[in-house]
């Protein structure tokens, strides 16, 4: 499973991104990359070039790093750099990303449990895939991920209504300060 693991996350943000999300069309050449650092065990100097091209602002190569270090696969586990590439990655479109950073604090990984957080991150990513769906001309159903379900029957509604409206001023602010 840990194999196959990377390579289910590689496909859903690459699939994210073809009905019109901004990170694909960044650098459509480094999908191919991105596909081999699954295949093969990763060695530094292929990390190398894909942080590269994620501090240059790639959204896919910033999207790809983010589940790396969050599971630690092919790269050290690291829950403050998945932080950081998932808000970049999620900041250009890309709803999986976000999807790791709700995770990240329903369960307390590298930041402090905050439901509230949680929800508003699964927030943005639901909103993500239904321009993305919208854009393709399909019909956007909602989309109930197992944490959102899960903190929907821990929190108040109050506390949803508020997880909501941050997830609006995030996204109103381009990210800055989410």
């Amino acid at each position: 499973m840990k194999k196959i693991l990377p390579w289910i996350t590689l496909l859903f943000l690459i699939g994210l991104n073809l009905g019109g999300g901004k990170a694909l069309s960044q650098n459509a050449a480094l999908a191919p990359m991105l596909l081999e650092l699954f295949r093969e065990p990763i060695d530094q100097d292929k990390l190398d070039k894909l942080i590269f091209a994620a501090e240059q602002g790639d959204g896919l190569a910033q999207g790809t790093l983010a589940p790396m270090y969050y599971m630690g696969s092919r790269a050290p586990q690291d829950y403050k750099a998945a932080m950081k590439w998932a808000k970049l990655a999620g900041a250009q479109g890309l709803a999986a990303p976000c999807q790791i950073i709700a995770t990240m604090y329903h369960f307390g990984q590298g930041v402090p449990k905050n439901n509230i957080y949680a929800y508003m991150w699964l927030t943005i990513a639901e909103n993500y895939r239904a321009i993305i769906t919208e854009a393709n001309g399909r019909v956007h159903s909602d989309f109930n991920h197992p944490i959102s379900m899960r903190l929907e029957k821990e929190m108040t509604l109050d506390q949803i209504s508020t997880a909501k409206q941050l997830a609006n001023e995030c996204i109103s602010k381009n990210y800055k300060d989410c």
